[in-house]
């Protein structure tokens, strides 16, 4: 009988030590490695030798799936024994905050459409510290990463932790300090406008709501109409068991105790609001000056599925782009215009003032040429010429010429009128 009982303690223990190495190959910790009062002493010198650090796994637990996820494992076999060298990370002792962003769709009033906005933000989850001082932002790969024990996030260094005060970013500015010259900087966008969109809050019971427009909810226990009431803006509900609630296009039930730690939101007391951030977006299109045809829209056609989304930065460079645009259009056309009006300035008057020498010129030959005219027949300006007229006394005619009676008149030296008979051979 006892020499049964050792050989099934000995075959009980080669049991436990290939399935030991087996986990250790494959990098999982078992009780056969470490037993959970070897755990403790662990992490008992851990805080004793190390006041600012920590072993990943509480006292109090003993999470051999959790430790194996952030530790690794070797074997070995040296001088006849089997070795577990088993090298695990030690923890910051500070204490660290995790906010998830939830970008939230709010209603937008330009250029008379409605449509929505929210905010990107740069990566899913921020990390805060306790003083505040010290943050990291971590993508979803580098959350699912991370270990948790109990209500215990354990994550590797494998992303900076950076100074709020030095190196602040958007998403802990809008936790620490928010104004809207911190929501300038953000990565706004701009969409089509939807209906009420739901988002669950970490496994909870609890529902994140944005509205463009109002609805009505039925709330129902059991399949029994409990209450009606409008869902409007943002906000959170929080369902009961057996509780529904159902709108027109949706329905969210009670999904069963999945988290019992309470959800911490924060909100930010800002409003997302475009018309303020961006004046020139709320304005409606129009033109202003006569001189270009053109209307500027500051949002193209949001139905086109190609402009589905729009950042709010591209659209405020867009519209100062096409600025430029009219007024360089605006100092062209006017310059064109300016230059046409004074070349043909310049052509009238200059018109006007060739006619002018013209007419100088014209009356000065004109005074000339009688003037020469006057000196070559011998006339006397200051006396008057000689006038000639045909005597009334009636033409005699002549077998070989004509014979035509001229008067004479002139007044010089008193001369009288004298009768000239003409006659040829």
């Amino acid at each position: 009988m006892e020499m049964e009982s050792a050989m099934r303690k000995m075959l009980e223990g080669t049991t436990k030590i290939v399935e030991a190495v087996d986990a250790a190959k494959h990098g999982r910790l078992s009780h056969a490695l470490l037993t959970p009062m070897q755990l403790k002493e662990v992490i008992e010198s851990v805080k004793a030798v190390h006041s600012d650090l920590e072993f990943p796994v509480p006292a109090d637990t003993t999470d051999y799936p959790a430790l194996s996820k952030v530790s690794s494992v070797r074997v070995a076999h040296a001088r006849g024994r089997l070795l577990a060298v088993i090298t695990s990370p030690l923890l910051d002792r500070g204490t660290y905050h995790m906010y998830k962003s939830h970008p939230c769709r709010r209603p937008q009033h330009l250029a008379n459409r409605t449509v929505s906005a929210h905010i990107t933000p740069e990566k899913e989850f921020l990390v805060v510290s306790e003083d505040k001082y010290r943050y990291a932002t971590l993508s979803r790969e580098d959350f699912e990463a991370c270990s948790t024990f109990g209500n215990r996030i354990a994550c590797l260094p494998k992303f900076p932790i950076k100074s709020s005060l030095l190196r602040p970013t958007c998403e802990i500015m809008l936790l620490l300090k928010p104004s809207r010259e911190v929501l300038r900087t953000y990565d706004i966008k701009v969409t089509n406008s939807r209906g009420t969109e739901w988002i669950n809050l970490g496994n909870t019971n609890q529902w994140l709501f944005t509205t463009i427009e109002t609805e009505l909810a039925d709330v129902t226990c059991s399949q029994k109409l409990v209450n009606t009431i409008n869902i409007t803006g943002a906000g959170i509900v929080t369902l009961g068991p057996d509780y529904t609630l159902r709108t027109p296009a949706e329905m969210i039930s009670h999904i069963g105790v999945l988290q019992t730690t309470e959800v911490e939101v924060h909100l930010p007391p800002l409003n997302l609001t475009i018309a303020e951030l961006s004046p020139e977006l709320a304005q409606v299109p129009s033109n202003s000056n006569p001189l270009i045809d053109i209307r500027v829209d500051p949002l193209p056609n949001m139905g086109d599925h190609s402009l589905n989304e729009l950042r709010l930065n591209d659209t405020q460079h867009r519209l100062e782009e096409i600025g430029r645009q009219h007024q360089e259009q605006y100092h062209h056309r006017l310059f064109t215009w300016g230059s046409i009006g004074g070349l043909g300035l310049i052509s009238f008057i200059g018109l006007v003032f060739v006619m002018y020498r013209w007419r100088i010129l014209s009356t000065l030959v004109g005074r000339i040429c009688r003037k020469e005219k006057n000196k070559g027949d011998g006339w006397n300006l200051n006396q008057p010429p000689v006038i000639y007229e045909r005597s009334p006394t009636p033409i005699v005619l002549s077998s070989s010429r004509e014979i035509v009676p001229v008067r004479v008149i002139a007044s010089e030296d008193n001369l009288r009128p004298a009768q000239t008979t003409l006659q040829t051979a």
